[in-house]
């Protein structure tokens, strides 16, 4: 898959915990884990604008797309 999630390295970086992103998020502790693991199947974008939003208040920091997936063209081959 030539997307992937940065997500557990930006939780890191913040002092955040996947528990707290659950949490705070509302979303499935499945869920959390299983982005926070790397899968980008079948995630859609109203989970990633709340992943975003939880970020900022978690965080005080505004991050965008970029910061939480990157894309590998040579995966996409």
């Amino acid at each position: 898959v030539p997307i992937r999630w940065k997500l557990k390295e930006v939780l890191e970086q913040n002092g955040v915990t996947a528990y707290q992103l659950m949490q705070d998020t509302g979303l499935a502790g499945s869920t959390v884990y299983r982005i926070t693991g790397g899968k980008t199947e079948g995630v859609q974008g109203k989970v990633l604008d709340r992943i975003l939003a939880s970020l900022h208040r978690l965080t005080g920091k505004t991050l965008g797309v970029g910061d939480v997936l990157e894309w590998h063209p040579e995966e996409a081959k």
